[in-house]
């Protein structure tokens, strides 16, 4: 943790909103890319930013600085997203055209089809196997690390990971 945001914590803590929008400015795309790999769409994500930054400012006070303050937000928005998927059982797959410049249509062609493949294997785990998967494939949290966040043994985590990279090569067979 930098000394400018231990400053900016100990004054939002206190109540300073504007210190906080600092915090939220510098988390805010890692949260979001977070919530937007774990939900599978826009609005889905937006929400669950929106959410884990009100619940980090209603729990600030709670922030204890053991880790950065990222972490804690990640956390939230670890939970947060899980409580979602669980609610909702199946990601439904973001429908968003992306649009690629500078190469080649039939790439930009097959590289949509495998980023659609890719969202809909990912929308078939389970929301513990898809939350360890992103985790660890996307964020390169380790292990010990994602075993933490999740309250899992170290064993379960690493159980939890390889059932979802063999589901995931089974789901992308035919691009492997």
């Amino acid at each position: 943790m930098c000394e400018n945001e231990k400053e900016l914590l100990i004054k939002a803590k206190i109540g300073d909103e504007r210190s906080f929008e600092m915090l939220m400015q510098a988390n805010y795309q890692k949260i979001y890319n977070l919530a937007f790999r774990l939900l599978g769409n826009r609005e889905d994500a937006y929400e669950l930013t929106q959410d884990t930054f009100i619940r980090g400012w209603r729990s600030i006070k709670k922030f204890r600085g053991e880790s950065s303050f990222y972490t804690y937000l990640y956390r939230i928005c670890l939970n947060q997203g899980l409580s979602f998927l669980k609610k909702r059982k199946k990601v439904i797959p973001r429908k968003e055209a992306v649009v690629l410049s500078g190469k080649d249509p039939i790439e930009n062609y097959r590289e949509e089809i495998l980023k659609k493949e890719i969202e809909d294997a990912l929308s078939r785990l389970s929301p513990q196997e898809k939350v360890v998967f992103i985790m660890r494939q996307y964020e390169g949290v380790k292990i010990k690390e994602i075993a933490q966040c999740l309250n899992l043994k170290e064993g379960t985590v690493k159980s939890t990971y390889f059932h979802a990279v063999e589901k995931m090569r089974n789901f992308l067979k035919r691009w492997l």
